[in-house]
């Protein structure tokens, strides 16, 4: 039983009964009540370990002194007297199950249980948010964020904003990929980083930005902020970690499935101390601004929602066999994610088909992936990092101040930030570029190796699709109905295609030497 966990991380009881404030009574009954409490819960020290009485503090605690600020001491001295009355039999399994949010419920079961239970939820599935409508509500927005771990916002930025900034983004890509301008470590802010633009996998390039292009109109927007700055996301203490762009040339094969970093106490975390999932509330969270109207054939950021229940939770067999007591479908859910780098299952995906001026955040712990570009076109985003104060970032070399209390202005809080020393006179002087950011192949010179001969083995996962069949080099493998996914091998080079219940092509791709789950969905643009 790891129920320390909740001495040692208040966050965890303010995650689920909000902010300190006052119960709402005069303070010397309140302090009566409190001693009462605290009388209850030293009379399970006494030596009897008498179940119902504890069980009964538990309830007390729960029910009546939801976020006051002495809930802690009281707290810690009932898990202390809960603690002598393990071995008289279920009284913690009763208490977990009376208490609304399962607080004290053993083991690895209540991750679980949301993991499982996610997929039914509109919030996280299919809510979007219009940012432009007079009655978006910045604390709705938070709170589910909070839950779900992944929030779309639209409209957020005019068309005409954004179209203004991609035509300098434009030009600043251009003259890197044509060479025009010096790209060498002489021209970063970064003493670690050689080169502004960095391979991110096969055709996919991330590229540091300068600071005239990455700044306060993008990562400073007030309706953005006021959401992240909230007390369950990032804090009044948000700071901005790094902001970047992607890019995913045509034909570039989809992403592995990954988190941003691994779970802060580590990928172990559940297991040594008790602490995983959404124990804690967010400390980072990334934001995707797409400078494009993205198609589904433009391979979009797609998102394994209700992955971030697990992060830090162990999920190979004997660890779970561990950490779960529950049969049935709890425990088969954890086992559909015992591959979570591999594939996602197919009822928690989501792509938000986002265009200029929308938005996508998501935590880091939330396992995602960029889709396989098969669009005639490069695809290309910012990405813009807020943390907590305290956080650092592994992928990036950054240091803040801690002040959570401190307000101060964008140059404070993005002081952490890296740029590439690029004036915008230096691209606005070079020669107009010779193509168009669209049709942009072997960016910066970067090519390719040569495609091994060979066969892959990889997964593919129909979503929505009714009726659907797939064929690989014209012959049929298999039907495949909607919510299913099927192991498939192939040679490298070989064409695969779906087909609808008429026989009708409904999209092909060659095989590449790196497949990934591939994925079939109808998805229309709304």
């Amino acid at each position: 039983m790891k129920l320390i966990g909740l001495l040692v991380f208040p966050l965890l009881f303010h995650e689920f009964h909000g902010s300190a404030e006052a119960v709402g009574v005069e303070q010397s009954a309140e302090q009566e009540n409190i001693n009462a409490v605290l009388a209850l819960a030293k009379s399970s020290l006494s030596g009897n370990g008498d179940k119902e009485q504890v069980l009964k503090n538990a309830k007390i605690l729960l029910s009546e002194f939801e976020g006051n600020e002495q809930i802690d001491s009281a707290l810690a001295e009932l898990v202390a007297g809960t603690q002598k009355a393990i071995k008289h039999g279920d009284a913690l399994q009763q208490c977990a199950a009376s208490s609304p949010e399962d607080l004290f419920i053993n083991y690895a079961d209540r991750h679980a249980r949301r993991l499982e239970e996610i997929v039914h939820d509109f919030d996280c599935m299919e809510r979007e948010f219009d940012a432009s409508d007079p009655d978006f509500d910045p604390d709705e927005a938070a709170n589910v964020f909070t839950k779900c771990r992944l929030l779309v916002l639209r409209n957020v930025f005019s068309h005409e904003m954004m179209q203004a900034y991609r035509k300098k983004y434009e030009d600043y890509i251009l003259a890197v990929h044509e060479g025009k301008i010096d790209k060498s470590n002489t021209k970063t802010t970064d003493a670690k980083v050689r080169d502004i633009v960095q391979r991110r996998g096969r055709k996919r390039h991330d590229i540091m930005m300068p600071q005239w292009l990455g700044g306060e109109q993008i990562a400073g927007n007030a309706k953005v902020l006021e959401i992240l700055r909230h007390d369950k996301v990032l804090g009044p203490g948000m700071v901005l970690n790094q902001m970047g762009s992607v890019i995913a040339e045509r034909g570039a094969p989809a992403m592995y499935w990954h988190e941003d970093q691994n779970y802060i106490y580590t990928d172990d975390s559940f297991e040594n101390s008790g602490i995983g999932g959404h124990d804690l509330l967010p400390y980072v969270a990334n934001m995707f601004v797409p400078l494009l109207d993205a198609t589904i054939d433009h391979g979009p950021t797609e998102f394994c929602v209700g992955s971030s229940h697990i992060a830090g939770i162990p999920t190979w067999p004997s660890v779970m066999n561990n950490t779960l007591t529950e049969g049935g479908s709890p425990f088969n859910k954890m086992q559909e994610f015992a591959d979570k780098y591999d594939a996602c299952p197919p009822e928690h995906w989501r792509v938000p088909l986002v265009g200029m001026g929308d938005v996508v955040i998501f935590d880091y712990n939330l396992i995602h992936r960029g889709g396989p570009n098969m669009s005639q076109e490069l695809r290309s985003l910012l990405y813009v990092i807020y943390s907590r104060g305290w956080f650092r970032d592994m992928n990036f070399d950054n240091t803040y101040s801690e002040d959570e209390e401190q307000t101060y202005g964008f140059d404070e809080w993005s002081s952490g930030m890296r740029y590439a020393r690029i004036d915008e006179s230096e691209v606005k002087n070079t020669p107009q570029a010779s193509t168009t950011l669209a049709s942009v192949e072997h960016f910066a010179g970067i090519r390719e190796h040569e495609q091994k001969r060979g066969t892959v083995e990889f997964p593919f996962t129909n979503i929505n699709v009714e009726g659907a069949s797939i064929f690989l080099e014209g012959k049929l493998l298999t039907a495949i109905a909607p919510k299913k996914q099927w192991l498939l091998t192939a040679a490298i080079g070989q064409e695969l295609s779906a087909h609808d219940k008429d026989g009708k092509v409904i999209k092909t791709w060659i095989i590449v030497p790196d497949q990934r789950q591939t994925i079939l969905c109808d998805v229309v643009m709304e």
